[in-house]
């Protein structure tokens, strides 16, 4: 059966580090003071002083294809024989955590300070800004970082735990059929 554990405690933290780095990778924008860039390993957006060069949903598409390449052979040739995770619960993790990663560190513009409804409004953080402008005033308080971890770790311990549990009583029900 395919959700049989397949990964070790080891390859899920790993597999779940890979998903985080090309997430963050391609999110985060690289600057040298002239001109910043964003994507990895190809860049898809690039601006300079003198106003906006580049932008490619191609080479987006290529830098998914790469990662989801790169994810997709590590789950298919590192297996353990003291595995812990099944394979759509490390899959589940991966995508919970770049989602939330990806929620929590690209710009939203209105939104979730909603409440504003000013189209120059950029926030950053969720659900909760913790770095933000509207115009020239600032907005949100690093602080607010604190409970979007703390949300996005416990949200990941109920993933993490439903698997685990789901398991335990396949375990159960395969040993009183015996």
């Amino acid at each position: 059966m395919w959700t049989k554990p397949k990964l070790s405690r080891l390859q899920k933290g790993v597999f779940l580090f890979l998903t985080l780095a090309f997430v963050w990778a391609n999110l985060d924008v690289r600057s040298d003071g002239f001109r910043s860039w964003q994507g990895f390993p190809f860049t898809f957006h690039e601006d300079s002083d003198a106003g906006h060069v580049m932008y490619d949903g191609r080479i987006v598409v290529a830098d998914i294809a790469l990662a989801a390449t790169v994810l997709t052979l590590f789950l298919l040739f590192f297996r353990s024989s003291h595995a812990v995770a099944s394979v759509p619960q490390v899959l589940a993790l991966a995508t919970f955590s770049a989602i939330y990663l990806w929620l929590n560190v690209d710009a939203w513009f209105g939104w979730p300070m909603a409440w504003l409804w000013i189209p120059a409004t950029a926030t950053y953080g969720f659900p909760f800004a913790y770095q933000g402008y509207s115009g020239a005033m600032r907005l949100g308080t690093g602080w607010a970082i604190i409970p979007n971890v703390l949300i996005g770790l416990i949200c990941y311990r109920v993933i993490d735990h439903a698997f685990a549990t789901n398991r335990r009583h396949e375990l159960h029900a395969t040993g009183a059929d015996r």
